[in-house]
């Protein structure tokens, strides 16, 4: 079953104060949801892939196993997020935020990192083979193993 942008809003406003969304496990692949409010919303293992979440905010959600293959993430707001383990591939995360945020383990091979802020996160075991580096921000970043970020081209700002 898949959630339209508007029942997911209406979900996101009647979340209590202090209160957690959890959208686990749901299919919302290729649905527009750009601008969507996602603040501390469970989305463990949800499928995401292909789908239009630009300028979507993710402050502080769990994405740990999320499926968001190809899904646009322009300039969203995932500070604090946690998305071990998720599948990035060929995402657009042009511009995207994900200062302080766990991608440990997480596949982000072809994407497109243009911009994107990972200063302080963490991306140790993460496969960023392909993936597109200019102008991004990188202090502090933990990387995987081996990874050379001057080799790849990624600009620590």
């Amino acid at each position: 079953m898949t959630m339209s942008k508007n029942e997911l809003m209406q979900l996101a406003r009647l979340k209590s104060p202090g209160g957690v969304v959890d959208l686990s496990g749901k299919d919302l692949s290729g649905e527009d949801m750009s601008g969507v409010d996602f603040t501390r919303v469970r989305l463990v293992n949800a499928n995401l892939s292909g789908a239009n979440l630009s300028q979507a905010n993710f402050y502080e959600a769990d994405l740990t196993g999320a499926n968001l293959e190809g899904a646009n993430l322009e300039a969203v707001n995932a500070k604090f997020a946690c998305l071990v383990g998720a599948n990035l591939r060929n995402a657009n995360l042009f511009r995207a935020n994900f200062m302080c945020s766990d991608l440990r383990n997480c596949t982000l091979a072809g994407a497109n990192l243009i911009r994107a802020c990972f200063a302080g996160g963490k991306l140790d075991g993460a496969n960023l083979r392909g993936a597109s580096y200019v102008s991004g921000f990188f202090h502090n970043t933990d990387w995987p193993d081996g990874f050379d970020p001057d080799r790849a081209g990624a600009v620590r700002n």
